[in-house]
């Protein structure tokens, strides 16, 4: 009897956990920690590589950081690689004196700004992005405005879509006395493209 009572509690147990497992399971998981700021990320020497999507920082919602004189170094065997990526409300941040350096397939980023990431200083930075299949981009700003970018040395090199600075949908920046180097096997490399923006004061 004490057996038959021991094996309905063990099956009793292996029901709930299952359940458990289950529940958790199918809820939405939780978002990225976000509302962050004032950080301070400074003088480190940070290195990633993967085969894509691979991120040297990524800053996410977070805003009032000085991120200064680190050394970045991005490297995927595919594509989509990035040096430092602001996304989503991330503004108001000093982005200076850092070496980077990203390098894939395609689709390399040096510095990315994304979704109202707005009034951040991006200055004296050394900005290299290579890849053999083209698509990459020294400073690519989306949806983002009054930003001040000046005095940084980009260089970009691949095969077709070597941007030294990309601006979309973005309004009002600064972008004064940069050094842009863009060279591509194909056509299309440009040293500024900027698209659906407005209101830009460049001054190279």
């Amino acid at each position: 009897m004490r057996k038959y009572i021991l094996t309905i509690l063990l099956i009793a147990v292996i029901i709930f956990s299952v359940f458990a497992i289950y529940q958790y399971l199918k809820e939405p998981q939780s978002s990225p920690q976000s509302n962050s700021s004032s950080n301070n990320i400074s003088s480190n020497i940070i290195s990633t590589n993967g085969t894509n999507d691979n991120y040297g920082l990524f800053v996410y919602s977070s805003s009032l950081n000085n991120i200064t004189l680190n050394i970045i170094s991005t490297n995927g065997n595919s594509s989509s690689n990035y040096g430092i990526h602001l996304s989503t409300d991330s503004s108001l941040s000093n982005i200076i004196l850092n070496d980077i350096s990203t390098s894939g397939q395609s689709f390399n980023y040096g510095i990315y700004l994304l979704s109202n990431s707005s009034s951040n200083i991006i200055n004296s930075n050394n900005i290299s992005t290579s890849g053999p299949e083209g698509y990459n981009f020294g400073i690519y700003l989306s949806l983002s405005s009054s930003d001040n970018i000046s005095s940084n040395n980009i260089y970009t090199n691949g095969a077709t879509y070597d941007v030294g600075m990309l601006l979309v949908s973005s309004s009002s920046n600064n972008i004064i006395s940069n050094n842009i180097s863009t060279s591509g096997t194909l056509s299309d490399n440009s040293g500024v493209f900027i698209s659906s923006s407005s209101s830009n004061n460049i001054s190279l």
